[in-house]
Order: structure tokens, then sequence, then C-alpha cells
């Protein structure tokens, strides 16, 4: 592939306005760990709501509902695409403004503040056990199943009847 010289341009200016965005944003970040990971508390609540909307989507989604549509079917995968797409979205501009004025750093720490003593040890036992153990192996599996669809063959519908 022949790239033109307008391509290389675009290239390298995207590569520019990219290192002067992580330039900027290290000396800032660099600051304090507020600085880093929540921007310093000054971003307004929708801004916070629609970057949680958006970092719940990773760079193996698309493959992830790729195998869920393989091993499930099509709609299937289209209600777990309305349920993180539109209801992520939904609860992060509704809630985040209010996570804001909690003064927290991360879900464990509102956890701890929702749920004292024991059963907050044990929500926050649960989530990392389920997120761990659980969501993430299958959400891997899926992911590795979609990127080799030939490897498993999932049978029809049809072909399950006819054996029976």
């Amino acid at each position: 592939m022949k790239l033109a010289p307008i391509d290389i341009l675009i290239v390298f200016a995207y590569t520019a306005v990219i290192l002067y965005i992580a330039g900027r944003s290290r000396q800032f970040a660099g600051k304090s760990l507020e600085n880093y990971f929540l921007a310093g508390r000054n971003m307004p609540g929708w801004m916070t709501g629609i970057s949680y909307a958006a970092s719940m989507v990773s760079a193996d989604a698309a493959v992830g509902y790729g195998g869920l549509a393989v091993v499930t079917g099509l709609s299937v995968s289209w209600i777990y695409l309305s349920r993180f797409g539109f209801a992520l979205f939904l609860g992060a501009m509704l809630f985040a403004v209010y996570w804001r004025r909690l003064n927290t750093f991360t879900t464990l720490e509102f956890y701890e503040l929702r749920f004292e003593g024991l059963p907050g040890t044990v929500m926050r036992f649960w989530l990392a056990f389920r997120t761990s153990l659980i969501a993430m192996v299958a959400w891997t599996g899926i992911s590795l199943l979609s990127a080799l669809p030939g490897l498993m063959r999932v049978p029809a519908p049809h072909d399950f009847f006819r054996a029976i």
C-alpha cells in the first residue's frame, strides 16, 4: 500500500496533536494522584458520566460481542449491546454528579462508605471475586472463541432437532 503525501501529513499532524496533549496532561497529572485519576475533580458531572460510560467499552468489546453472536445468536448480542450502551450511559449521566459529591476515589471506597463493617467486606470480596474469577474468565472465553470462529462449529437449531 502506497500512501499519498496528504495521508502522511495527516498521520504526522495527528501524532503531533496527541504528543502535545500527552505532554500537557503529564504536567497536570504529575502533581497528585487526584489529578491523575480524577482530573483534579474539576470536570463537570455530565462529562464524568460520559467518561465512565466510554471507559466501560474496551478494545475487546467488538471481539467479545462477535463471539457472543457466534455462540448465542445475534439477538442476545443486541441485548448486551443495549444494556451496556444505553444503560451505562444513562446510569452514568444520572449518578455521576452524586458520586462526585461523595468525594470518593474508587468504587471500593464507595462500598466502604455505603456498607460498613462485615457487609462492606463481603461486598468488596464479592465484587473482586465476581470480576476476576467469573466475569473476566467468561468474557475472555467469548473473545477467544470469536477470534477463531472456525475452531468450534455451533450447531444451528434445525441440526439439534434433526438429531432427536
